[in-house]
């Protein structure tokens, strides 16, 4: 029993020196933004900026399955730190948009079914007109979003011989759409016509938790 006892905690002794060996020489560390692990990033990255005012609302996304980041890149010579991170947060600003644009493709297939299924009490050319103009607030309101829905989250750079990598993390939160949609008019057409304005949402956040990239 004695050497049982003895044996295990020298596999756990073991273990524990393994993993350290395993952390020391491993070629990444994380990044991190509070306690959330955003990143994976080279070990000899120097991390530059990362805020931490904004570490309990990516906890939240996280915990929400709606956190999407996006790492902006671009490598140079000598030019500037501010213009190397500008040239990377306008290649994550790019994802941004990309993505945005596949989401509000999404939910406007998903508004306009919503709203063909209202038919019962509504008439036809109603209907239409009230689609149409969903469509057109829809896209509008995911462009103003983007205004102030996007925060950059953390920089850092990886030095590589003569050129220097630059890296932005920028992550768009989804609640600022939502308020953008809490005072638009297509909640009050949806409502006029039977409509309920949580149903919007909940198709909304729906879009955002199919959430990966």
């Amino acid at each position: 029993m004695k050497k049982s006892v003895t044996y295990f905690f020298l596999l756990v002794l073991i273990i524990g020196i393994l993993n350290s060996c395993s952390a020391l020489f491993s070629p990444v560390k994380h990044l991190k933004v509070g306690n959330v692990v955003i990143s994976s990033i080279p070990k000899e990255a120097i991390v530059e900026y990362i805020d931490e005012s904004y570490a309990d609302r990516i906890k939240e996304l996280k915990e929400n399955n709606m956190l999407v980041l996006f790492t902006g890149y671009s490598v140079a010579g000598n030019i500037s730190k501010t213009s190397g991170y500008e040239k990377a947060k306008m290649n994550a600003q790019a994802q941004i948009s990309e993505y945005l644009n596949n989401k509000v493709e999404v939910f406007k297939k998903k508004v306009d079914g919503y709203i063909s299924n209202l038919n019962q009490n509504n008439d036809n050319a109603d209907l239409q007109e009230i689609s149409t103009t969903a469509m057109k607030s829809i896209q509008k309101n995911f462009s103003e979003s983007k205004q102030f829905g996007v925060k950059e989250i953390a920089k850092y750079l990886v030095p590589k011989n003569s050129l220097t990598e630059y890296y932005e993390v920028l992550v768009y939160d989804p609640l600022a759409l939502i308020q953008v949609f809490e005072s638009s008019q297509l909640i009050n057409n949806i409502q006029k016509i039977g409509g309920e304005s949580k149903e919007i949402f909940k198709m909304l956040n729906d879009v955002f938790k199919e959430a990966e990239k």
